[in-house]
C-alpha cells in the first residue's frame, strides 16, 4: 500500500462576489457596476468574480460572463402569497446574518436567492456596489442593510464601495446602519455629508472606533474609461439630434419628495421651473432640447415635458453607458438632476448644472469647487436655470478649463478606493 500523501491540497481561486447590485436598471448605476467589475480585475486579476443582482436576468445580458444569483427578499409577486414569500425570505436573511446556525434555512429560499447565500459562503472578498442605496426615501433600503450583514456573517471580508449612505431617520434603519458599519472591514464613502451622517449614528464612546474603517473617496463613476460599443452618430441619427445645432441636454428626476410637506406641489413647482426653462431656449431658437433617459422612472415626467413642449427630443432607449457618456458629451451645456449624467457631462468637459435632490450632489459637487453650479430641487425656479444657463452659454470656454482642473485635482485626491484594493489584493 502507498503511503498517504504528506503536500497539502492546492488552495483553489478567491472568490469575489459583488452584490447589492441595482446596476443595468439605469445608465448611472451601470456606469458604477461596470468601473468596479473594471477595478477589480485590474486589482485582483485571479480572482473568480460571481454577483447578486436585484434583477440578475437584466445583468446577465449585459455581463454573461459573470454567474449572477438574485438578491434574497426580492418580491416574486405584487400578490398576498407573494408578499407572504418575500417575508419568509427576509426572515431567513435576518436569522443567518445572526448566526450561522440557522444556515439550513436557505434551502426554503427560492433557488436563485439559495445561490445567493452560496455564492457568499464560499467569498474571500464580498464587495457591496457602489452607488446611493442606503438612504430612506423608500424603505428597500432595509433589505440592503440586511444584505450587508448577510455578507458580513458568511464571508472573510466585506467592503462597502464607495457610497452615499444617509439620511436615515427611523430608530430600526439607525440600529441597522451601526450594526453594517460594525460589521464591514472597510466603508468607503463619496462625500463630506455621509462621513457626517455615520459619525452621527454612534455614541462618543463607539464614534472614533467606527470612523476609524471609514474612508472619505471619489464617486467612482469619475474612474470609468469603458468604450463605447456603436457609433455615436448613429444614435444620434435615431433621436433626430441635428449635428449641427447646439445641443442643451437635460435629465429629469420623478421625485417623491419625501418629508415635504405637500409633495405633490413640490413635484408640480420643480417641474414648472425645468418648463421655464425650456420656454426660454425654445424662444431664443439657440439650442435643441434633449431629455436622455438614465432611470426608466423618469420617463412619464420627461413625457410630461414632451407634451408641454412639442419640439424637444425625448430619448426613451435602454443605453451602454459609454454611449450615453458620449451622446452627453456632445452637449453645449448640461442640466441634471440624475446625478451620474452629470458626472458624464463632466467628464466629457461640458459645462454642467447640477439640480440636488439627496446630499450626494451637493456634497460631490463641494468636493469639486464647483458649488455654484448646483440648485436645490426644493428651491429652484425658472428665473435660477435661464441664469445659470446663460452663465453656461457665455463663460463656456472658462467653465470647461475650470472643470478640467478641478476634475483632474479631484481625481488625484480622491483615488483611495482604489489604492486600497491594489494593496489588498
Amino acid at each position: 500500500m502507498s503511503a498517504p500523501s504528506t503536500t497539502s491540497p492546492k488552495p483553489g481561486p478567491r472568490r469575489t462576489v459583488i452584490f447589492n447590485v441595482f446596476g443595468h436598471a439605469n445608465s448611472g448605476d451601470a456606469v458604477l457596476l461596470e468601473t468596479l467589475v473594471d477595478v477589480l480585475r485590474e486589482c485582483r486579476p485571479n480572482d473568480v468574480l460571481s454577483g447578486i443582482a436585484f434583477d440578475p436576468a437584466s445583468e446577465e445580458r449585459w455581463m454573461p460572463e459573470i454567474p449572477w444569483a438574485e438578491r434574497i427578499g426580492n418580491t416574486p409577486s405584487r400578490t398576498p402569497l407573494g408578499r407572504l414569500r418575500q417575508l419568509l425570505s427576509l426572515m431567513i436573511t435576518a436569522l443567518i446574518a445572526v448566526s450561522r446556525a440557522f444556515l439550513p434555512l436557505r434551502y426554503l429560499l427560492p433557488r436563485r436567492q439559495r445561490l445567493a447565500v452560496e455564492s457568499l459562503i464560499d467569498a474571500d472578498l464580498a464587495v457591496s456596489c457602489p452607488g446611493g442605496y442606503l438612504e430612506d426615501s423608500n424603505a428597500s433600503y432595509i433589505v440592503n442593510l440586511l444584505s450587508i450583514l448577510l455578507a458580513a456573517r458568511l464571508c472573510k471580508r466585506v467592503v462597502l464601495a464607495p457610497q452615499s449612505i444617509g439620511p436615515v431617520h427611523s430608530r430600526l434603519g439607525r440600529w441597522l446602519m451601526r450594526r453594517a458599519v460594525h460589521a464591514a472591514h472597510r466603508v468607503f464613502v463619496r462625500e463630506p455629508e455621509s462621513l457626517i451622517f455615520i459619525g452621527g449614528l454612534f455614541p462618543l464612546s463607539e464614534r472614533d472606533t467606527a470612523m476609524q474603517k471609514v474612508r472619505l473617496v471619489g464617486d467612482l463613476a469619475f474612474w470609468f474609461r469603458r468604450p463605447h460599443q456603436s457609433p455615436v452618430e448613429e444614435e444620434c441619427a435615431r433621436l433626430g439630434i441635428d449635428p449641427k445645432r447646439s445641443l442643451l441636454g437635460l435629465t429629469v428626476v420623478d421625485w417623491n419628495f419625501p418629508r415635504t410637506a405637500d409633495p405633490e406641489l413640490a413635484r408640480s413647482r420643480y417641474l414648472e421651473s425645468l418648463s421655464g426653462l425650456i420656454r426660454h431656449v425654445q424662444a431664443a431658437h439657440s439650442h435643441q432640447i434633449v431629455i436622455f433617459n438614465q432611470v426608466a422612472h423618469d420617463l412619464s415626467l420627461a413625457r410630461e415635458l414632451g407634451r408641454r413642449h412639442p419640439g424637444i427630443i425625448i430619448d426613451a432607449l435602454e443605453r451602454d453607458a459609454g454611449v450615453f457618456s458620449k451622446l452627453i458629451g456632445l452637449c453645449d451645456v448640461f442640466i441634471g438632476t440624475r446625478f451620474h449624467s452629470c458626472i458624464f457631462a463632466l467628464m466629457e468637459s461640458v459645462p454642467t448644472i447640477a439640480v440636488a435632490y439627496l446630499p450626494k450632489t451637493t456634497g460631490i459637487m463641494h468636493d469639486l469647487d464647483l458649488d455654484d453650479l448646483v440648485l436645490d430641487i426644493h428651491h429652484v425656479s425658472g428665473e435660477q436655470f435661464i441664469a445659470l444657463f446663460e452663465r453656461a452659454v457665455r463663460d463656456r470656454d472658462e467653465i470647461q478649463a475650470r472643470i478640467r482642473r478641478n476634475l483632474y485635482a479631484y481625481r488625484q485626491r480622491h483615488d483611495g478606493f482604489l489604492t486600497y484594493l491594489a494593496h489588498n489584493s
